[in-house]
């Protein structure tokens, strides 16, 4: 199956709907001593401290079942539950386009546009949750890969299959290749880069695939062999050479002031996977088209 065309939307337009969500967490020991609208408007202050005020005051929050007050006050290990009413959200995509699906296993090829897991205001829409609506209702992520990134994206359908992927991963038993299309000519044929990200250390190798003079682009595959958020468009950036539409990063690797971190156009493809099978061991591996403009 395909998906119907996206290249001219980098991210959907509200268009439906959605049924409404229930975000549960429970306080941590920091919580201690705040109120229940100081703790919501710390942890969650894109929503701003008046808009939780009316939350709390139409009672769509819980702690452990019961409605909370505002002035109401947090203890460490309590269950807090919000009661979101449904909202408008982006039109999520007819069909997936399934890649490998046996007992253990299912692959998906995600359009741009659309997180793997519920976030950024998209719940229905999310990969995780149209995979349980449409395929299996205990398909799990074992894996992310950014909204705006198209491409490979591996679900477990079982417990054991979801531990054992988990080990492959965390023991770099996984081999990633991405599709990158940046701007400039400059790269060398083979470079590293292995910029810490959050103070975690972190290595990508590329090799240069096309070079496109008339453009001024260059396609590349990275190789992570690590899985930090945002590690190749980082490392990419670091490198002299951001991604071509690259909302977030300037060249040499910094964060634009005032940058929305979810927002997409940039050209990266989770192409190919290659694992061990969580069952047998035997190696695995899972590719997706890329679009036009990425293809080696």
């Amino acid at each position: 199956m395909r998906n119907r065309p996206l290249a001219a939307r980098a991210c959907y337009a509200p268009v439906v709907r959605n049924r409404g969500y229930t975000f549960i967490e429970r306080a941590p020991e920091d919580a201690r001593g705040l109120t229940v609208l100081d703790y919501y408007a710390a942890r969650h202050p894109h929503f701003g401290r008046e808009a939780w005020r009316e939350v709390l005051a139409a009672g769509r929050v819980t702690v452990d079942g019961a409605v909370a007050a505002g002035d109401d006050l947090v203890l460490p290990g309590r269950t807090l539950a919000y009661a979101r009413p449904p909202w408008d959200e982006p039109d999520p995509p007819e069909r997936l386009s399934v890649l490998l699906l046996d007992d253990d296993l299912l692959a998906l090829d995600k359009p741009a546009g659309i997180p793997v897991t519920p976030g950024a205001g998209i719940q229905d829409g999310s990969l995780l949750h149209l995979a349980r609506e449409r395929i299996d209702a205990r398909a799990a992520p074992v894996h992310r890969i950014d909204r705006g990134t198209s491409g490979v994206v591996l679900f477990a359908r079982n417990p054991a299959a979801a531990r054992a992927l988990a080990a492959a991963f965390r023991e770099h038993r996984v081999e990633k290749r991405y599709l990158a299309l940046v701007q400039g000519t400059g790269l060398p044929d083979a470079f590293e880069a292995d910029r810490p990200i959050r103070g975690r250390p972190c290595l990508t190798s590329f090799e240069v695939l096309r070079r496109d003079a008339d453009l001024g682009r260059t396609l590349v595959v990275a190789m992570p062999a690590t899985g930090r958020a945002h590690q190749i468009r980082i490392h990419l950036a670091s490198s002299g050479a951001p991604l071509v539409g690259e909302p977030l990063y300037e060249a040499g690797g910094a964060q634009r002031p005032g940058a929305d971190r979810g927002a997409c156009g940039f050209r990266l493809h989770a192409w190919r996977l290659r694992l061990p099978h969580p069952r047998t061991g035997s190696p695995v591996e899972v590719a997706a088209t890329p679009p036009d403009d990425l293809l080696p």
